[in-house]
């Protein structure tokens, strides 16, 4: 739309065009032309919050020299750091933050939690979800014929300090991303950062960026996306090694004000528009001598 604008005139100025998720995941394929053809041809940068993404408009046909990495940042001051400790009432908190559609992969999760909490009896687990989407009724089934009424609860919507709340109160964050039937996928799932600026353990799968926001092994585990037996074994040594939970936690944190912070996000947001203002500065100085060269 914007590149129509510009091309009669009604609007001015360089394109800067942002992916986010669905727009490079899904939106591309329901067609059967290049639909970003003229983005392609006529857009000066496209930014995008993982490499992951980036190589995915490349092979959608964006040019590499338009492409520019920008993840979403935090406000890091909102995120109040806590390193985790097992609880006086012994009670280890699992938590999801995630709205309850395919892509999120809930179901695997809960198959996981359910096995874990089969074997390891002696253990007070809980594993809350909090979001809300169309899969609520599948996953209260799955809850119900697991028999894990009692230890997994899925919260209904809930806001910021409610959702602060609950990862305040929490042991170890679950983020288990699946590819959907329709292409969809997580794009950066700045959720996953949230959980370790807290200072959570986090598991998650091998999924789009999603390798990208955490440092296995270090802030957290990663896992092949449907691996039940891999989440499994992943979450067990989280639940029998809580001495482990608070070097995670501060891994995690460290990481994302490296990489996350937003201060650090927005001034490089202001150096791709330098470079988009020295573009058009450029266009303006060559259209200039032209004029000057034809006179």
């Amino acid at each position: 739309m914007a590149v129509a604008l510009r091309k009669i005139g009604l609007l001015k100025g360089k394109i800067l065009t942002t992916f986010h998720g669905s727009d490079a995941y899904v939106y591309p394929h329901q067609w059967k032309h290049n639909v970003f053809k003229t983005l392609w041809e006529e857009g000066e940068f496209n930014s995008v919050g993982t490499s992951y993404m980036g190589n995915t408009i490349k092979k959608l046909g964006a040019h590499p020299s338009t492409i520019r990495l920008l993840p979403l940042g935090l406000d890091l001051t909102k995120f109040k750091f806590k390193k985790r400790v097992l609880g006086d009432d012994k009670i280890i908190r699992l938590v999801s933050v995630a709205r309850l559609v395919e892509k999120k992969g809930l179901e695997y999760a809960i198959h996981a939690f359910a096995k874990v909490c089969t074997v390891h009896k002696n253990l007070k687990l809980s594993y809350q979800i909090a979001g809300e989407g169309p899969y609520r009724p599948f996953l209260e089934n799955l809850i119900d014929e697991l028999g894990m009424q009692d230890k997994v609860r899925l919260l209904g919507w809930q806001d910021q300090p409610e959702v602060a709340s609950l990862l305040a109160e929490a042991h170890i964050f679950l983020f288990p991303s699946i590819t959907a039937k329709d292409g969809n996928k997580e794009s950066q799932a700045l959720a996953l950062q949230e959980a370790q600026a807290v200072g959570l353990p986090v598991v998650t799968t091998i999924h789009n960026g999603l390798p990208e926001g955490m440092l296995d092994k270090q802030s957290g585990f990663l896992v092949p996306e449907k691996d039940v037996t891999g989440l499994v074994e992943k979450i067990e040594y989280l639940v029998t090694h809580p001495e482990v939970w608070a070097t995670m936690g501060t891994t995690g944190r460290r990481f994302v004000e490296d990489k996350y912070e937003v201060g650090m996000v927005n001034e490089k947001l202001l150096t791709i528009y330098d470079e988009l203002y020295n573009l058009q500065k450029e266009v303006h100085i060559q259209n200039k001598n032209l004029i000057e060269a034809t006179a």
